[in-house]
């Protein structure tokens, strides 16, 4: 079985409700981290070394947020992001965090004193990478942190068409919000992606969990189901089933934790009920 978690911000309770929920019923292959598990919330040292322990006992796939890259552009001093002042705004609950308060202001911000609170566990995060492509029984997902940029163009030529500050900041996979203007399928393929928030502190969103074209089939399904602004951390999990077997729903998760089943066979979408507040709620 292979699961996908959405967008974490920092919230540690809600990951360790998530993943014992999960890991306590079910057998586990791999992790598929959907990025952006730093800023925002409280708590981004905690889920970082929760991650790591996780990756200690299971196979994880680390994929890159955009609030990832702009850390490492930070901590690495790679100027990629000329204009944004990471540190000062999103990032700065991710400093405190780090440095367990001891940098409790972002006047008191130097960036040699901040490489050394990141030194330990900026190689794990930089292993991070844009995409993954898996083939589960008979379906093809994609997974990336903001879906893909450009439909009818494969991943590894997505960057012929950005400009090169675009490809710095490896825009079609960490920031771009076009997937949600897709009409049809990216290549067959369902596109597993956070980024973009099904819930926030304005009162919510039109965005959806799942998209479908006009046949039913999948288009996307969206994880940012809004954990660091009060709602909830999501996560899919994915087994195959052979065509004719039944499915067993699990009818106790899905009174429990809102989960749906998404009707393609073999997919099972959780909500974890608890969640963390974040420090800084600047829409990503």
């Amino acid at each position: 079985m292979v699961v996908a978690i959405g967008d974490i911000h920092g919230c540690i309770k809600s990951l360790d409700t998530l993943l014992n929920n999960i890991l306590r019923k079910y057998d586990v292959s791999r992790f598929i981290i959907l990025g952006d598990f730093v800023d925002r919330g409280l708590n981004s040292l905690e889920v970082t070394k929760s991650l790591i322990n996780l990756s200690e006992n299971y196979k994880v796939d680390l994929l890159r947020g955009n609030h990832e890259d702009m850390l490492i552009d930070y901590i690495r001093n790679e100027n990629r992001y000329p204009n944004y002042n990471w540190q000062e705004r999103v990032g700065f609950s991710a400093i405190k965090s780090f440095s367990n308060g001891i940098i409790a202001d972002s006047s008191d911000i130097i960036r040699d004193d901040v490489y050394s609170y990141f030194a330990p566990y900026i190689k794990f995060i930089e292993q991070s990478c844009d995409y993954r492509e898996e083939l589960i029984g008979n379906k093809k997902f994609f997974f990336s942190h903001a879906g893909i940029s450009f439909n009818g163009v494969s991943p590894k030529n997505q960057y012929d068409y950005c400009s090169n500050n675009e490809k710095k900041i490896h825009y079609p996979f960490i920031w771009s919000r076009e997937i949600m203007k897709f009409k049809k399928p990216f290549f067959n393929y369902i596109v597993v992606h956070g980024h973009i928030p099904l819930f926030n502190k304005k009162g919510g969103s039109k965005n959806v969990l799942v998209r479908k074209d006009n046949e039913g089939n999948i288009i996307n399904i969206n994880l940012d189901t809004g954990c660091v602004y009060g709602g909830n951390l999501s996560a899919i999990m994915i087994d195959y089933f052979e065509p004719n077997s039944s499915i067993i729903e699990d009818k106790f998760l899905a009174s429990i934790y809102g989960g749906i089943f998404i009707g393609i066979g073999l997919a099972l979408v959780l909500k974890a009920n608890t969640s963390t507040g974040g420090t800084d709620l600047i829409a990503h």
